[in-house]
């Protein structure tokens, strides 16, 4: 854990999350815990703007980098910061979007002025960053910091119009996730996870570096930023039929539900017919097949407390 108070703080703010006046406000009360560093305030105005700003600052001497929007926001922060190679800023973050999955496993405040404080002045872990490495429908390699979901999961994200999040926050992603399962067929899933290997038909799938998605949605209960591994885990086509669904949703988690596959390792490999939709950090995609790798101690990140997601202990293996 690191002790050290940081001199030079970029704040990278995604500028349709908060009003210009209300971000200068949590600066000037951030300006009260760091009088004597520099801090910098930067809004993006575009996909791919907080990627740059990130590898700028990691390139300029930063100490740390503050993401202030929501999970998208943040992924873009952290593949800027990796991008800068290995001598990058610290990463602190404001949750300001509507699911904000990795903030609610950090258990980080939710107000502005507070959380700004939080990101730009509490001790550092050193945590796991993990990597896709997609090889069809088409070849890239992007990294995650949170969590990948597949299938039912991801659709109903990606199927979730803004309005709707707006208005019902997390409730919104529940609807879009019943009205999207009505209308999906299960994937034929095969996974291989050292010498771990499942396959069948399925729901849903998710590879957890952390354990929630969707707005708080526990799919990967065993996951930690710490462990040097990653939680993969099967929404079988048993599982819905074995009256989970309504517990599942009650229970906003995948602990203690039948017919789930959880399989953990450092490195995986993932073949899907047809091509299943994904939401990694954040971010929609579509694929047929992909391998996962996981970095052990990649990014330093600002957590005020000791939340669970970060236990050095083994995660208990879900019932």
């Amino acid at each position: 854990m690191s002790v050290a108070a940081a001199s030079r703080v970029r704040v990278i703010a995604h500028s349709q999350r908060v009003e210009a006046a209300t971000l200068r406000a949590g600066l000037e009360q951030l300006r009260g815990h760091l009088p004597a560093a520099e801090l910098d305030l930067c809004p993006t105005s575009g996909p791919g703007d907080a990627r740059r700003l990130a590898l700028e600052a990691s390139e300029q001497g930063y100490d740390r980098v503050v993401a202030a929007g929501g999970d998208g926001t943040v992924h873009e922060v952290v593949t800027g910061l990796l991008d800068g190679g290995n001598s990058r800023p610290s990463l602190g973050i404001v949750p300001l979007g509507t699911a904000n999955d990795l903030a609610r496993a950090l258990a980080l405040p939710e107000e502005l002025g507070p959380s700004l404080v939080a990101a730009a002045t509490a001790h550092t872990r050193t945590v796991d960053v993990g990597y896709m490495h997609q090889s069809a429908p088409k070849s890239a390699v992007r990294p995650f910091i949170n969590a990948i979901s597949g299938g039912v999961a991801s659709e109903a994200t990606a199927a979730t119009p803004v309005l709707l999040k707006r208005a019902l926050g997390e409730l919104a992603y529940i609807v879009a996730g019943l009205t999207k399962l009505a209308q999906l067929e299960p994937y034929e899933l095969e996974l291989q996870v050292g010498d771990q290997h499942w396959s069948g038909r399925a729901y849903a799938l998710g590879i957890g570096n952390a354990p929630f998605v969707g707005g708080g949605f526990e799919l990967c209960p065993g996951a930690s930023l710490v462990d040097g591994l990653l939680e993969f885990t099967i929404v079988t086509e048993a599982a819905l039929g074995a009256g989970n669904l309504v517990a599942m949703l009650e229970r906003r988690s995948l602990a203690g539900a039948r017919e789930i596959v959880h399989l953990r390792g450092a490195a995986a490999e993932l073949h899907c017919q047809p091509a299943i939709a994904v939401n990694l950090d954040g971010e929609p995609d579509r694929l047929t097949g992909a391998r996962f790798t996981l970095s052990p101690a990649s990014i330093e990140l600002a957590v005020p407390g000791t939340p669970a997601v970060l236990s050095t202990e083994p995660a208990p293996r879900p019932n």
